[in-house]
């Protein structure tokens, strides 16, 4: 390698096996890294401006990203300032935005509005469910609408299909849904076979449309209130106060 100068650069300080396995890539698209050694192929590849390489190391790192590592990565990023590294790992935490609230409470407000904001990115596409099955109908007409349905395609010559199915299996439920940062929330009860009938179970729910999982979260509380009266006696009259 020679600089415009032609001066040589010297890369003594680059260990040989990554430097062959660049090579490899570079002209016999030959890929083969551990995982354990991503991190230093990245560097390296950031180092020596080599992008389609360290774009395949970042392929790589998107599939081993976990919860466990997912830190390790961020903070070696921000080390070797690089920045295709440090955007694979934000697309790791906006996919799972609300998973990991214990790595994103941790940043930046500026860095957290940028992992929300991702999650907003790419086509919108209308999408629709039954909320409320209260009548009970034939068997696959109950099946059809256990399905969370997207409109694919144009307005004309496109059609509904099946994304997901609902996280429970009954045959009687009803729901409320919201919306938020992309998060697909259900919220109400279904009916719940018991030994004696049946009971309406409350239940609530939420969609990540980045990782296609349901995970059950906090339902909510029916709290019954009752009016109690307090009464103080006097010599003359009785005042009933409620609470």
């Amino acid at each position: 390698m020679k600089e415009t100068a032609e001066n040589l650069i010297h890369l003594e300080h680059i260990p040989s096996g990554i430097f062959r396995n660049l090579l490899e890539f570079t002209f016999l698209q030959h890929f083969e890294v551990a995982e354990e050694e991503l991190q230093d192929h990245i560097e390296v590849g950031s180092y020596l401006l080599a992008r389609p390489f360290v774009a395949k190391c970042l392929g790589s790192l998107s599939l081993v990203l976990n919860p466990q590592n997912c830190q390790t990565y961020l903070d070696f990023s921000k080390t070797i300032c690089c920045a295709e590294m440090l955007d694979t790992v934000h697309c790791y935490l906006s996919a799972h935005l609300f998973e990991l609230p214990h790595l994103t409470r941790s940043l930046e407000a500026t860095e957290r509005e940028l992992i929300v904001n991702l999650r907003s990115k790419g086509v919108y596409r209308l999408c629709t469910l039954k909320k409320e099955n209260l009548t009970s109908g034939n068997d696959s007409q109950t099946e059809a609408a256990r399905y969370l349905y997207s409109f694919v395609g144009s307005e004309h010559s496109g059609s509904w299909c099946r994304v997901t199915k609902f996280p429970f299996m009954a045959e009687k439920w009803s729901f409320t849904t919201a919306v938020l940062h992309n998060y697909l929330f259900v919220i109400g009860g279904y009916r719940h076979k018991v030994k004696r009938g049946f009971e309406f179970r409350m239940a609530s729910f939420r969609y990540n449309p980045f990782t296609d999982r349901w995970i059950s979260v906090a339902r909510l509380i029916k709290v019954a209130r009752k009016e109690r009266a307090v009464k103080s006696k006097s010599s003359k009259k009785t005042n009933s106060v409620p609470l």
